[in-house]
């Protein structure tokens, strides 16, 4: 493929996702709140149609699809969407609504929260996967050929590709956050680097970063055929996922960008909830100083996406052994105690023979 003969006009970062413990930088992202507005003479049925639409924004959220399956369980959940708030209010709102002959109709803000445990009921019952809402914030590179410039304030841009990109990855619960964005940035990596997903030259800015992944975009316009086409790459250690869209706009190339680290980061966080099959994990926990800490600790495991049941088979001073039933394989589950952060996982050495077992050291 001929390298492109174009300079980073600019260039946006954020954190993606750090495999290292101690390095994750983690938001608790708001996964069940959404909100709309309704005409303020909207009967019974538009209100459920709403309700109905803002349930699906907040099942594609917790589950990281973008496109949800079809299945019974989600069906019957769209018929009685209402029953699954655990509260909702009305505020002011200043828009209008047409009617059916056009006139402006006053409005409603209607502000929703549904009820998690209900949300992954269904989710489960759909044999879709939850995924936590402890999440990774995204570190993006995204370039864009000469003439197209991107604003190297991210935040409070109004340029389509960066509105786009922190539009869809809120509805997405896709944390972001921004670098400095200063010379050094754009010097760093150049457009023929982000095209081609140079995973050596990507990995400089990340070490910058201290990233261990990178999702890098490039988006631009084909003169052409008038299209727009954003290729994309996921850069994890030495592995890297490549996909290249082809879109009538700016907003679909970018929301496929989104959508791919979405998809890679809940299939390593999702966890099926309700599962049939479960996995026992034994392990360890050091510093454990009074009876406060061994209830938080077994808070703590409780509530981490997945967990059966919690059970601690001895306790020695300030050590105690555990062992917790979780729909999640030991993989998965070291990822999701990685995420939380509160059980550092310390080396061990097994006695010839034996399996090593596992043993962490809770953080307060």
């Amino acid at each position: 493929m001929m390298r492109m003969q174009h300079t980073v006009r600019s260039l946006v970062c954020g954190l993606l996702l750090v495999l290292a413990p101690m390095a994750l930088a983690v938001e608790r992202v708001s996964l069940y709140e959404t909100e709309r507005i309704i005409a303020q003479s909207a009967g019974e049925s538009r209100q459920v149609e709403v309700v109905a639409d803002a349930l699906d924004e907040v099942l594609r959220r917790v589950s990281g699809l973008a496109q949800l399956p079809e299945h019974e369980a989600l069906d019957a959940a769209r018929e009685r969407p209402i029953d699954l708030l655990s509260r909702f209010s009305l505020g002011d709102s200043d828009e209008t609504i047409p009617d059916a002959i056009g006139n402006p109709q006053p409005t409603y803000r209607l502000e929703l929260i549904f009820e998690s445990s209900l949300i992954h009921q269904i989710l489960g019952a759909a044999e879709i996967p939850v995924w936590t809402e402890r999440r990774p914030r995204s570190l993006i590179v995204l370039a864009a050929p000469d003439g197209q410039r991107i604003d190297l304030q991210p935040e409070n841009s109004q340029v389509d590709a960066v509105t786009h990109l922190r539009d869809h990855a809120r509805l997405s619960g896709l944390p972001l956050s921004w670098p400095l964005l200063d010379l050094e940035d754009t010097m760093l990596v150049s457009t023929d680097e982000v095209w081609g997903g140079f995973t050596e030259e990507l990995l400089m800015l990340g070490e910058r970063y201290q990233a261990d992944a990178i999702l890098a975009g490039y988006v631009g316009l084909q003169p052409d055929t008038g299209n727009w086409v954003g290729r994309w790459h996921y850069i994890l250690g030495n592995q890297r996922t490549s996909s290249t869209y082809f879109g009538e706009t700016q907003q679909e190339v970018v929301q496929r960008g989104v959508e791919l680290a979405t998809r890679v980061l809940s299939d390593r966080y999702g966890v099926l909830v309700g599962s049939d099959e479960t996995h026992t994990h034994t392990f360890n926990v050091m510093n454990l100083g009074n009876m406060e800490t061994h209830v938080a600790v077994r808070r703590y495991l409780r509530d981490v996406i997945g967990t059966d049941a919690v059970y601690m088979d001895s306790l020695n001073g300030d050590r105690a052994s555990y062992r917790v039933t979780s729909a999640a394989d030991e993989t998965q589950w070291l990822d999701l105690l990685a995420l939380e952060g509160r059980l550092q996982l310390v080396p061990t050495v097994a006695a010839f023979g034996e399996s090593p077992r596992l043993e962490f050291v809770w953080r307060d």
